[in-house]
């Protein structure tokens, strides 16, 4: 089977990914010495002659989770939560750890879209199933047809939501939230600029696994 090298921007991705640190621990410092490798014709000396004495920082967890999210669709350094962590009130929400404890009560989880599916009812209306991901782990979510006529335009990207809704648990271990009402969490280009400058991890940066 033939092989073919890497270009500059195939480069690049694997180095926002992650994949390239066996080379170097320092993502920002590896896509400037790509950056000269391929202005100057792939020398390596003279790759390494204009880059001495420069020693840049490796990126913060929300840079690398941001990244992680933008070339793999999903989160390997923390849960993309991380990203959000100032927009959500988490004394008002429940774990999915916990839910099945509140049977019969309205409850509000928050998290991060992992699957959903889409199906024609009786009446040939609209519903939907969600699988949301919280730090700790999944929960499934129940959108009937009324609720899906309000907020199913909502439920189209990864999220994050917050969703209110009332938990039924038939079987011991299995769980769900009737959704009531969905909030989609958001940023502007701004916010997610002023995030990435954090250095301090969230609250629960570890438990994600």
């Amino acid at each position: 089977m033939a092989r073919s090298r890497a270009g500059e921007k195939e480069t690049v991705h694997l180095i926002k990914a992650g994949a390239l640190q066996s080379i170097h621990p320092s993502a920002p410092q590896l896509l400037l010495l790509n950056k000269i490798f391929f202005k100057n014709k792939k020398k390596k000396i003279l790759t390494e002659h204009v880059a001495a004495g420069v020693d840049l920082s490796a990126y913060t967890l929300y840079q690398k989770t941001l990244n992680e999210m933008e070339l793999l669709d999903f989160a390997v350094s923390a849960h993309p939560l991380t990203l959000f962590e100032e927009h959500i009130n988490w004394s008002q929400i429940t774990p999915s750890t916990q839910i099945e404890q509140h049977k019969n009560e309205t409850i509000r989880i928050c998290g991060w879209l992992v699957t959903s599916r889409r199906v024609r009812t009786s009446k040939n209306q609209y519903m939907k199933f969600l699988t949301i991901e919280d730090p700790y782990g999944l929960c499934e979510v129940v959108i009937f047809s009324e609720a899906y006529a309000t907020f199913g335009h909502l439920v189209r990207t990864h999220g994050p939501y917050v969703i209110t809704g009332k938990v039924q648990s038939r079987l011991p271990g299995e769980a769900n939230l009737i959704a009531e009402n969905i909030e989609l969490i958001s940023m502007g280009k701004e916010e997610m600029e002023k995030i990435l400058q954090k250095k301090t991890p969230p609250a629960w940066d570890g438990v994600y696994v």
